[in-house]
């Protein structure tokens, strides 16, 4: 049985995350992208948690 990797690349992330973050709430305000930060997250959460958590991925 195959396993999926669930780390995504850091450097990607990072980089992902920067674009994202100045345009999230327009990117929210079309609707396609899920419900939006959590605003739970504590602050040392890793960048790939904060992105996730960003488009309503919750853990």
């Amino acid at each position: 049985m195959a396993t999926l990797k669930t780390l995504l690349d850091p450097q990607t992330v990072v980089g992902v995350l920067n674009t994202v973050e100045p345009h999230l709430d327009e990117m929210l305000a079309f609707g396609a992208y899920g419900a939006g930060p959590s605003e739970t997250l504590p602050a040392d959460a890793s960048p790939q948690i904060r992105l996730l958590d960003s488009f309503g991925r919750r853990p």
